[in-house]
């Protein structure tokens, strides 16, 4: 009889993270459960996602204008309230309830409900930052989240982190080694590789098919290093460093792009700044075609208190398709880029001038790294490879050699 697999993570539920779970659909029995507000689409093959109603799903159903507030009220009263309403029968119906984070609220409730119906508990951990939020002990919120994730930490069976930064604050925070498996994140080999341009993005931005198109990709928020960009793409124009027709493009949420479009016009870009809207995860069938379009990626993430890069699944995806990448210090990012890319300091406008500016000068340097960063997807980030860590893990915790 198959292992039965409950995968929980109410909001977050996206397709590039379930390229590390398509090749295990054979050999264990999953659910895939989602919130039943605010869930991302799924069109990963094969797996269909079940929405439950979580406890922040009725923040959703509030004006947009009062959810914050609402949010903040209910954290200060109850704590992480982001759990299924319908969990006994979960737990009841699986051997594994595979959820996300130490301070989410299905993380609590499934080790709260383990003597009851005898499953195991197994936790994906991106979290990078030791005790986070649990330093703030004033605030309610900090002291009942502080005492949740100390609950989540003494009875989940394993973790399984997704960087070695994140598997440092584990055990920092007092997990032992034994209990944290390191298993990265999967790209989809098949989905992301390189292909001939087909200049389609070019046309869509109404520039020269000879042109190169920097991109950034994810939030557009300051602690992801966009203004940062900016500000660099600005001195290498301002020092006649670049060539004639070379762009840059932000794609994704438009948080901070109005900002952003003022400050290009104040610097007198706006005919080389250009911007798609999209959410990465929610648009992850459009991806492809756009790495496969431009010439560099860049992930200049910026290290804040409550928020550090996690992984960079951008990242990933570029090397997968080919594309050079430069990204920061922050976080996870130098271990996922490795010698594959550039990697420069947080926060460092001038040295991110700097690396870009010799990539954008060295063709050879660029084909270089893209041969380099396809490689490295497939040795440590194929979907294989990271499945067959997180089978290892199941396997071990049935059988009782990880136990808690």
């Amino acid at each position: 009889m198959k292992t039965r697999v409950a995968l929980l993570r109410g909001a977050n539920l996206n397709d590039p993270e379930l390229a590390s779970y398509q090749p295990l659909l054979d050999r264990f029995s999953f659910s895939f459960f989602c919130n039943a507000r605010g869930a991302l689409p799924i069109r990963s093959a094969n797996i269909k996602a079940q929405p439950l109603w979580y406890g922040d799903d009725f923040i959703r159903l509030l004006p947009s204008k009062l959810r914050n507030r609402a949010r903040l009220t209910a954290l200060r009263l109850f704590g992480a309230f982001d759990s299924p309403l319908r969990m006994s029968a979960i737990c009841q119906n699986h051997d594994i309830l595979h959820t996300a984070e130490t301070f989410s609220g299905y993380s609590l409730k499934a080790v709260e409900l383990k003597r009851q119906f005898n499953h195991k508990v197994i936790l994906t951990v991106w979290e990078n930052i030791p005790f986070l939020y649990e330093n703030i002990p004033t605030t309610p919120f900090g002291r009942k989240l502080a005492q949740a994730k100390a609950i989540v930490r003494q009875s989940a069976d394993h973790f399984l982190v997704a960087s070695q930064t994140a598997r440092m604050a584990l055990e920092l925070e007092g997990v032992e080694p034994e209990r944290i498996t390191y298993i990265g994140t999967a790209v989809s080999l098949e989905n992301f590789q390189p292909r001939p341009k087909t200049y389609q993005l070019h046309r869509k931005l109404n520039i020269a098919p000879d042109s190169t198109i920097i991109l950034f990709a994810g939030r557009l928020v300051w602690e992801k290093g966009v203004f940062d960009l900016l500000e660099a793409f600005t001195l290498l124009h301002r020092s006649s460093q670049l060539e004639k027709d070379v762009h840059l493009l932000y794609n994704g949420n438009p948080y901070e792009r109005d900002r952003l479009m003022f400050e290009c016009r104040r610097l007198g870009l706006q005919e080389r700044v250009h911007f798609l809207e999209g959410k990465a995860y929610a648009n992850a069938n459009q991806m492809p075609g756009l790495y496969n379009d431009v010439d560099v990626l860049v992930l200049p993430s910026l290290p804040t208190r409550f928020w550090m890069e996690q992984f960079g699944i951008v990242l990933i995806e570029a090397m997968a398709s080919g594309i050079p990448v430069l990204g920061s210090s922050s976080g996870a990012i130098p271990e996922v880029i490795g010698d594959a890319g550039v990697v420069f300091p947080a926060h460092d406008i001038q040295a991110l001038a700097s690396a870009l500016s010799r990539l954008l000068k060295s063709p050879q340097m660029r084909q270089q790294l893209a041969e380099r960063g396809r490689q490295r997807c497939e040795t440590f980030f194929s979907p294989q490879s990271v499945s067959n860590r997180i089978s290892g893990a199941y396997d071990r915790v049935m059988c009782g050699q990880i136990s808690n």
